[in-house]
Formats: structure tokens, sequence, C-alpha cells
């Protein structure tokens, strides 16, 4: 497979036809996988999948007990604020 881009499109005069690096990339040979792995890869990615859905499901609950938390300490700061104004 052979990659060129044209730059006389941008620096005129620019010799397109002319080799500016060469390099050789060596072809890939594909592995053999046990199927020790694969099962292990497999658990993996289902015990991941597992751990994520309960941590959403945790900040889900959490994110609710917090706007809980946050609306009594609104409440506490009116409430203790209010007797520094002159109403």
């Amino acid at each position: 497979m052979t990659l060129s881009a044209n730059f006389s499109d941008f620096e005129p005069g620019w010799n397109d036809g002319s080799v500016l690096a060469l390099v050789e990339v060596p072809r890939l040979h594909l592995a053999t996988v046990s199927e020790e792995t694969l099962a292990a890869v497999d658990t993996a990615g289902s015990t991941t999948q597992a751990a994520t859905a309960v941590t959403l499901g945790m900040n889900i609950a959490m994110s609710g007990a917090m706007a809980q938390v946050w609306g009594m300490i609104n409440g506490l700061q009116i409430i203790t604020q209010l007797p520094l104004f002159a109403v």
C-alpha cells in the first residue's frame, strides 16, 4: 500500500514525485489464543460491566441523598442569618 500527499496544492513549485520518507512496516501475524484466555477475558468483561452498573446505581442514589443534604444546609443558612438583617 502506498500513501501519498500532494503538497504542491499548498507549496508552489513542490515536486510531488519526490520520496520524503520510505518506511517498511512488517506484516502482522495473528497469534493463537487459548480457550482459557478467552474465558478469562469474557469473565473480566462481565465483571467490569456489572461493576459499572452498580457504580452507576449507587451514584444516582447518592446524588438524591446529597440533594436532600444541600437543601437542609440551605434552610439552616437562612435561619441562622435571619437575625443579622433588620427586618
